[in-house]
């Protein structure tokens, strides 16, 4: 379903009251509490695309700031797939259709998508999400959480090979219904190595202290000032969770002074491999993340 958006208005307005119903598509095994979807054909209505084009996993993507979704499409994954979207100044067009095959709104889309993408001279991708056929996409806390409350045991397959096996071994986990138990123990201190596989970070489980909330960053510049054995799994954490920071050996003070200057311009990203990014684009504007967001980061 199109939603009220500014890339379906210019320079061709799309009238959203051209969707029609759909069944809901086979494919989407998603919770759900209606029977029919909602959509804008794109292709003339005599043919048929040759292929349905590619829509990517968008859906725990939303803590980085220039990524924006503006449409999914009927598709043999979820319900919450994207198929039009963008990070920074990239479009990702995934509807595989020529345009001679196009019907009006599909012409219109692909015009729009293309003027709206045009305006975004200035934004660049900051979060680094590796691609999920590579097999290493790093698996989010919001993806566990949803196979938990699923209670599908044969998800459990596709959950633990994300996770580092020794661990769970160490921890008695054989299972879903195991791991569901153990898993808010350790919740707050998963991490991802540098093959995607998650962890429990013991130093941060140690100090009881989140390195994905902000109040991280003041606790673990006052452990600074200790001694060097209370500021060595400080020193580990900074350099593993915010390597874009003052560094490894930096003083307390060079620390203060970074968090100080760069508070404001931060967010964590788990899909982009559970570590702290800089916003380049909302520090020059002297703009907090937070609210620079969608097309606010427009330069036009």
């Amino acid at each position: 379903m199109l939603r009220d958006h500014p890339i379906f208005r210019s320079p061709v307005a799309i009238d959203r009251g051209q969707q029609v119903p759909r069944s809901w598509p086979a494919d989407w095994n998603d919770r759900h509490d209606q029977n029919q979807i909602l959509v804008l054909p794109l292709i003339q209505a005599e043919l048929k695309p040759a292929a349905p084009g590619w829509c990517t996993y968008t859906r725990d993507m939303a803590e980085a700031p220039e990524i924006e979704v503006f449409c999914g499409g009927i598709n043999s994954k979820t319900s919450t797939a994207a198929a039009i979207w963008r990070q920074g100044n990239l479009l990702h067009y995934g509807f595989d259709i020529a345009p001679d095959e196009m019907n009006e709104w599909g012409k219109a889309l692909l015009v729009d998508a293309v003027a709206y993408i045009s305006r975004f001279t200035e934004d660049r991708p900051i979060m680094l999400t590796p691609s999920p056929f590579a097999g290493s996409a790093f698996m989010t806390r919001a993806t566990i959480e949803r196979v938990i409350a699923n209670h599908d045991q044969s998800r459990w397959d596709y959950i633990s090979p994300h996770l580092d096996s020794r661990m769970l071994t160490q921890a008695g986990v054989r299972n879903l219904s195991s791991f569901a138990k153990w898993h808010p123990t350790v919740r707050d201190y998963l991490y991802a190595d540098r093959e995607a596989c998650l962890r429990v970070d013991e130093d941060a489980r140690a100090l009881g202290l989140n390195p994905s909330r902000r109040e991280f960053f003041d606790r673990a510049i006052a452990g600074l000032a200790g001694t060097d054995e209370q500021a060595e799994p400080i020193r580990r954490m900074l350099e593993r969770y915010v390597p874009e920071g003052s560094g490894r050996n930096a003083s307390a003070q060079v620390w203060a002074d970074w968090w100080k200057a760069n508070r404001q311009y931060l967010f964590f990203g788990e899909a982009g491999g559970y570590r702290w990014y800089l916003d380049p684009l909302a520090k020059a504007r002297q703009v907090p993340t937070a609210t620079l967001r969608g097309q606010a980061r427009a330069s036009r």
